[in-house]
């Protein structure tokens, strides 16, 4: 073979490395899109209607009440603060049966929103007497947003 069929092959070979480097990189990039569209984007998660460890919460500690009917028939404050890019997030408030400086803060899971937990504010303030704040994270139930996030309350409650 001589020096500029050497040389014609190397380039051709170098071209098949771009094109395989380059479709590996488009590749990762469209990944990467499900996976946000997937996980982080303001979406419904219908895979996680179909996981068997999610089923029924587990009353807490005993106490066993209606979460929602609770929530219902508790009058809340509605709480709201900007985040630093300009989306209004979303909260509620009960104050404790009793005046006392204890308060709890409770975060909802992937995917849910605050009223949620209502079983957990039934225990904390009616069992525990506790204050009970509970806020919905960017793009989750009453907060603006379009992805996940936890940003926003917790710079404003630390």
């Amino acid at each position: 073979m001589g020096g500029e069929a050497i040389e014609e092959k190397n380039e051709e070979m170098a071209r098949r490395r771009g094109n395989r480097r380059r479709l590996a990189g488009e590749r990762r990039c469209r990944g990467g899109f499900y996976f946000y569209h997937l996980a982080v984007e303001r979406t419904p998660k219908v895979f996680l209607l179909s996981s068997p460890d999610l089923g029924a919460r587990p009353a807490a500690a005993g106490f066993n009440v209606d979460g929602k009917a609770w929530i219902d028939s508790h009058p809340y404050e509605e709480m709201e603060l900007t985040s630093d890019d300009g989306l209004k997030l979303r909260g509620y408030y009960w104050h404790a049966p009793a005046p006392t400086k204890k308060t709890v803060i409770i975060a909802h899971g992937y995917a849910g929103k605050a009223k949620d937990m209502g079983i957990y504010a039934a225990f904390y303030h009616d069992k525990l007497g506790y204050n009970v704040l509970m806020p919905d994270d960017r793009g989750h139930g009453e907060s603006e947003g379009d992805y996940t996030g936890l940003d926003g309350w917790t710079a404003k409650i630390t």
